[in-house]
This record gives structure tokens, sequence and C-alpha cells, in this order.
């Protein structure tokens, strides 16, 4: 028998919590091993554990899921992890990935998103909700064509015109 992913979630919304919970219990290849309330906590959970994917919310008291990142970073920590905000800020989420979260779920998508977001990072893969996706991509197109748009212009100079 295949054993069961483990996943522990880091959100300071015990209700919230608990919809994770029987949303993940609806999948027999999920087990729910934990979860923590705050930052903190989370950190000192890591000491000792792990899980397979970490559910890990962005505002948190005591130290909030990106200073939790920061310290993972900082203590070579390898935890595969799943952000799941009702923030979807496209400079945020590049942030959280670059601070090694492995995926993105906005809240309200988490529904749809969470149990094929924590088998994709499972199997070493990136996984963005589609809303998540989006602004990703609109950022990058966006600052692309701010990018293109200035080369034009310098192009358009003249060596007389930037003396």
């Amino acid at each position: 028998m295949k054993e069961k992913i483990q996943v522990h979630i880091a959100d300071d919304h015990k209700i919230l919590i608990e919809g994770i919970v029987a949303l993940l219990n609806t999948d027999d290849e999920i087990n729910v091993e934990g979860h923590s309330l705050t930052g903190r906590q989370i950190v000192e959970w890591s000491k000792k554990n792990s899980a397979d994917v970490l559910i890990l919310d962005i505002n948190m008291p005591e130290m909030d899921g990106i200073d939790v990142l920061r310290t993972f970073k900082a203590r070579n920590i390898d935890q595969k992890t799943i952000i799941l905000s009702s923030l979807n800020d496209p400079k945020l989420v590049d942030e959280m990935i670059k601070l090694g979260a492995n995926g993105f779920i906005e809240k309200s998508a988490a529904s749809e998103h969470l149990i094929k977001g924590i088998k994709t990072v499972h199997n070493n893969q990136q996984y963005l909700s589609d809303n998540v996706k989006n602004n990703l991509f609109e950022m990058y197109f966006s600052n692309t064509q701010k990018a293109n748009k200035k080369n034009e212009l310098e192009e358009e100079l003249t060596d007389k015109e930037i003396e």
C-alpha cells in the first residue's frame, strides 16, 4: 500500500484549519499530521519534525509566513511549502517563490486547488492556482513591455541627445 502524503497546516484561524482538514480527509492519499497556529510554532515544530508538504498562511501572529520561509532558508530547512493566503499580489507571490515556496493558492480557491496542489508539490513540481498564475503572467508581461518601450526610446535618441 502506498504511503500517505503527510501534511502540516499553519494558519492562525482554527476554523480554517478544520475546514482544510475536512477537505483533505476526502482524499485517501493525504493525511494531516498536525497544525500550528503561529509562525513561531511552525519554526519550533520544524526543529524536530517535517511533513511531506506544509500549508502555510502569510498573515500569522508572532511571526508571519514570510519570516517563516526566511528562517527555513537561513537554517537550510528543506520543507516543501504551499502558501495558502487571501493575498495574491504578484510581487508577493514572486517573493515567496524566491524564498522557497513551492506553490501558492488563494484561500478563495482552496477547495478546487488544494488537493491537486499538495500532490503536485509532493511530486517535486511547482503549483499555482489559476488566478495567481494569471496575475504573475500579467506582471511579467507588463514588465517586459515596459522594458521593451524603454529600450526603444533609448535607441531612438541620437548620440548628441544622450549627451
